[in-house]
């Protein structure tokens, strides 16, 4: 949630704090200064001067503040009013009355409280000219100045009173030699009249001037980072430093209404620019408003074009003023004729206060302009007049507006840019719904489709199949075959994602021209169809094998390239990993030539997800940033958040939980409903401890698992999470697991990879409820997938066998489980299932007590309890405690006496490692190494160091070797 109260968030302005600093030194120094900072409303300034004065007084400065009225007339002098009022209250009697002297009685004019302090009656106005005030003001500041150098703050001048300003010019001609520093702030669309003339005579004296800026992006960035306390996700940061232009007072009220994703503007923006609107002539505020009409950025002469012959007269005039007031600014990449506003905020504000009626007829004019200028080039801008016309229906008719949202929906097909095209395609399909289909209709549906399946999760595409489909059946109608073909078999409808595909593309492979290249596409469709609709797999290779067989006829690489995708998917469900790996990298290197980045990003994906489980983090790790690479440019938002998914699966597996935190935030706020995303997400929670957090997490995913549609996973996620965390939800949990579990393995075409799942589920919940299932046969199912798939939903399946093993009472089968597990953890670098297998493995060799066990076991329940502690797992290193309680005394003792410093010798010991390296790892010299080795020689009975190395190979202690070596590099980071 962001802090309501008011902003007390200070974004750092390195440069123009800088420039203050070197005032101010060069101010002690005697040689006084003024710095002005200048900016827009909301910029900054007064938290700049504030942050300033902070720091300044935390030296030997006295630092007086002065602010202008705003929106009434104040009393004459007033900013030095409270600027006197101020230095009253820092002196005390004695010092004040030295150092305001003979001047007192004129000072109370316009500062009371000196004349009360001291007793002194104020001196009557018409006896006192306001030379002599100005005067005793200056000389107060210069005496004071000699005690501690001086700053003072003159806020908002561009609200200050003539006799205010007169008098900071007369301070400024006498600041030389002086310990005096000015620093006056002022919005610069409102320099005018006295304050433009004062500026011209500071200027003459060689004032500083800073004008002040939006904030930057990354600046942006930590804005709202420290606004919201968590890092934002990228895109939400593009969204709110576009509207807001970097505006720190912008963002902080978009950060709080929590709008980046829509177009609220907050009543204090919206006031704000109000007011500096109201300070316009009428004919700007009018070129204003057409200007937002047009849009963001805008051409003069389309603006000069809709206004009316009485306006455009002073069209130049009323251009100046919004120049002037920094509402708008000169575009200099397209020519002498364009602008911009200088915030989308400013743009929408001005947009929003405009009537409907006249938006309306104001859109219908640009968009009549537009045509007019582009001409035959129309097409190229389609989108900008698409967007006119559907303002302006009712005046230019739906067949405009259908006419240039399909060409503006194609154009950005084409240019994978999806989630634009989206919002035009549906204006053009509701404009084109009503009349019979014809070209022009399946034309819309084909993008439609397209553009559907591209922005929703990708196993679930049914939507967009659905408008596919029905182009599909015009196309056949017609004769067009191969745009049947097309919309049939296209890459967006991925083939795991939409049901009833094969009853629309086995009816086409019948009619097809038999050995043609559309029977080759067709047939590799249908043979992923027949897989995941009704788990046909003989039928589907059959199919396959056609495709390519066709494909190597025709010399088709694209079609050997889908066929090889689509078989790729089909082996990921059927757990066939190493034939996914080989299959992927084939169809990446064949989408390389055939420039087919679908099948590439779709490739590099399984890749990526393999890679992961299979516990090649190194290479997953490359894989990992290349599918972001390519989801980033494609622009699928199922397979981007894809991506993002098996990016953070891998960082959560290594332990990383910030980056496994960033990606995740990031793909759920692309695609909330993203089951993997989820699951993974309700098991980060847990296991770091937030547990309610978790619990937030399950719910969600629960309610989107009912929603997946025909995704083969679909109930797997709810059985599996509710199986993995029932340890906090009690009965409710293991009877849903349990009951999810069984629809998952009652499914008719349930594929391996979901029944692999509920065995998992029901497995976890036999380890719990020995009443909830047959143990010993789980542990037989899962066996068989502990090499092809030792790791799966953030599970090593060897410590789950291990588990199991245990359970059924199998003790040395369990510990052969889980010395698998924990070489595939250290392998691999997972150290939280590492943490976790060490603790499991621990109490298996404790329940056998054999003494050498107790030794090993010893040393796993140190390394389960420094991992856990390094990775913040509350939920594990609680129980480990309970674990070196409950076995302390079998645990404590150590082989032959040795301490816990002489048994880290020995186990470097053991690995090889010489005096001087140990000394290096240890960070002690090597004297206390040699007398330590001395020590282990002795308590062991070793006559040399290969002794004492035997003696820990006796002992089980080369494993500890390796623990402890992990250990020290991991501290060492």
């Amino acid at each position: 949630m962001v802090d309501a109260r008011p902003l007390r968030v200070f974004v750092s302005r390195q440069r123009e704090m800088l420039v203050l600093r070197r005032a101010l030194a060069e101010a002690q120094g005697r040689r006084g200064q003024i710095v002005l900072l200048s900016g827009e409303a909301g910029i900054g300034k007064t938290r700049l001067a504030q942050e300033f004065a902070a720091l300044s007084a935390a030296n030997p400065v006295m630092v007086l503040w002065g602010r202008c009225r705003q929106g009434e007339t104040p009393p004459a002098y007033w900013p030095w009013t409270q600027i006197l009022e101020s230095f009253a209250e820092l002196t005390d009697d004695a010092t004040l009355r030295r150092i305001v002297g003979p001047t007192a009685s004129r000072l109370s004019l316009i500062a009371p409280i000196v004349g009360e302090r001291l007793r002194i009656r104020a001196a009557a106005p018409e006896a006192t000219d306001r030379f002599h005030l100005l005067l005793a003001v200056q000389t107060l500041l210069v005496r004071a100045s000699l005690q501690a150098p001086v700053v003072v703050v003159l806020e908002d001048l561009h609200c200050a009173d003539q006799n205010s300003l007169l008098l900071l010019e007369v301070i400024a001609q006498e600041l030389r030699g002086q310990s005096i520093l000015i620093v006056g702030t002022y919005r610069d669309d409102e320099v005018r009249g006295p304050l433009a003339q004062t500026i011209g005579e500071l200027a003459r004296l060689g004032v500083t001037r800073v004008a002040l800026r939006g904030l930057s992006a990354a600046e942006t960035e930590r804005l709202m980072a420290k606004l919201s306390g968590q890092p934002p996700m990228p895109e939400v940061v593009e969204r709110v430093y576009a509207r807001t232009g970097g505006n720190p007072f912008f963002v902080t009220e978009i950060a709080r209404l929590q709008s980046a994703d829509g177009h609220a503007i907050p009543e204090n923006v919206r006031a704000a620019i109000s007011q500096r609107l109201s300070r316009l002539s009428a004919l700007a505020n009018e070129l204003l408003a057409v200007a937002s009409v047009v849009g963001r950025e805008f051409e003069l002469r389309v603006v000069a074009s809709v206004l009316s012959d009485a306006a455009a007269g002073g069209l130049l005039d009323a251009l100046g003023e919004a120049l002037r007031a920094g509402l708008i600014e000169p575009l200099q990449r397209r020519g002498d004729d364009a602008y911009h506003f200088r915030h989308e905020l400013l743009r929408d504000a001005i947009y929003d206060a405009i009537s409907t009626g006249q938006r309306a007829r104001w859109h219908a004019a640009v968009l009549d302009t537009l045509e007019r200028l582009h001409g035959p080039l129309t097409g190229e801008h389609a989108g900008e007049l698409a967007i006119h016309a559907s303002r302006a229906e009712l005046l230019v008719g739906s067949a405009t507006v259908v006419k240039y949202s399909r060409m503006a929906g194609e154009q950005k097909v084409a240019a994978h840019a999806y989630e634009d095209a989206l919002p035009h395609l549906q204006r053009a399909w509701r404009g084109r719904n009503p009349l019979p289909l014809d070209a022009e209709a399946a034309a819309i549906l084909f993008g439609l489709g397209c553009a559907q399946a591209a922005t929703a999760l990708r196993w679930n595409r049914q939507e967009g199949w659905a408008n596919l489909r029905r182009a599909v059946g015009y196309y056949l109608e017609a004769g067009e075959v191969r745009r049947a073909v097309e919309a049939a078999t296209h890459p967006a409808i991925v083939p795991e994602a939409a049901a009833d595909v094969s009853e629309v593309v086995e009816p086409m492979v019948a009619v097809a021209r038999r050995g043609s290249k559309e029977e080759g596409w067709l047939r590799a469709r249908l043979a992923a169809a027949l897989y995941f609709e009704s788990g046909n797999l003989p039928r589907a290779r059959a199919a396959f094998a056609r495709a390519h067989e066709l494909a190597a006829v025709h010399r088709d690489q694209s079609l050997e390239l889908r066929t090889l995708a689509y078989e790729t998917s089909v082996a990921h469900f059927e757990l066939q990993w190493s034939d996914v790996l080989t299959k992927s990298r084939q169809v990446m290197t064949l989408a390389r030539r055939s420039d087919d980045l679908h099948s590439e990003t779709y490739a590099r994906y399984r890749a990526a997800f393999v890679l992961t489980h299979t516990g090649h983090a190194a290479d997953a790790r490359l894989e990992v940033e290349a599918n972001l690479t390519a989801a980033e440019h494609l622009r699928d938002r199922g397979l981007l958040a894809d991506a993002l998914f098996v990016a953070a699966l891998l960082a959560q597996l290594t332990g990383a939980w910030e980056d496994a935190r960033s990606h995740s935030n990031r793909g759920l706020t692309l695609a909330p409903h993203h089951l993997p995303l989820l699951h993974a997400r309700v098991l980060l929670e847990y296991e770091t401890g937030h547990e309610q957090q978790g619990r937030d997490y399950l719910r969600q995913l629960l309610e989107v698992d009912r929603l997946a549609g025909p995704y083969a996973l679909a109930g797997a996620f709810t059985a599996m999470a509710l199986a993995q965390t029932d340890g906090w939800h009690g009965r409710s949990g293991t009877a849903g697991a349990l009951a999810a579990a069984r629809r998952v393995l009652e499914r008719p075409a349930a594929v391996p990879n979901a029944v692999l799942t509920a065995r998992m589920a029901r497995a976890l919940v036999c380890l719990r409820d020995p009443r909830a299932g047959d143990r010993e046969a789980e542990l037989e199912f899962l066996s068989r997938f502990e090499r092809t798939v030792p790791s799966q939903w953030c599970i090593v399946i060897g410590r789950l066998l291990g588990q199991l093993a245990r359970a059924a009472g199998q003790t040395r089968n369990a510990i052969a489980r889980y010395e698998s597990a924990l070489a595939f953890c250290r392998r691999s670098g997972y150290q939280p299932e590492l943490a976790r297998t060490c603790y499991d493995y621990a109490g298996a060799l404790l329940e056998r007590g054999d003494r050498k066990d107790r030794v090993k076991a010893a040393t796993l329940i140190d390394e389960a309890e420094q991992l856990a502690g390094r990775l913040g797992m509350e939920p594990l290193s609680a129980p480990v405690a309970r674990f070196r309680k409950r076995y302390r005394i079998r645990l404590d003792r150590k082989p032959a006496g040795l301490s816990a410093r002489e048994l880290e010798i020995l186990r470097l010991l053991a690995m090889g490692k010489s005096n001087k390296e140990i000394a290096q790892l240890l960070v002690i010299s090597v004297n206390t190494v040699a007398n330590h080795v001395a020590h282990v020689l002795a308590k062991t009975g070793a006559s040399n160091r290969t002794g004492a190395a035997a003696y820990a190979a006796q002992h089980h202690l080369f494993e500890s070797a390796a623990v402890s070596q992990v250990s020290l590099s991991s501290s060492r980071e």
